[in-house]
């Protein structure tokens, strides 16, 4: 892996993430380093295990597109929760 760019690194970490699958999976900037076209393909696989799968996902990210696909938003601010709800109601 040390012959990869920091994209392709983290593409293999992810691939790592999804082959043991359990209810839930929790990821921290899942897609820092991603080129645009494979952060979206992230984003629609993850979005299909959670639907067709029934698997949870705690996304932690700072992107505003990544979070307004959610069911759930929390947002926070130096650990302390300044709001929850869907993405549509939820602001700032």
């Amino acid at each position: 892996m040390r012959g990869l760019s920091g994209g392709n690194r983290r593409k293999v970490e992810l691939v790592r993430a999804f082959t043991t699958l359990s209810p839930l999976i929790m990821m921290d900037e899942p897609t820092f380093g991603l080129d645009p076209g494979s952060r979206h393909a992230l984003l629609q696989e993850v979005l299909e295990l959670c639907h067709e799968r029934g698997v949870g996902v705690l996304w932690a990210t700072h992107l505003v597109e990544e979070a307004e696909r959610a069911d759930r938003v929390i947002i926070m601010h130096r650990g302390l929760k300044l709001t929850e709800g869907p993405p549509e109601k939820t602001r700032c």
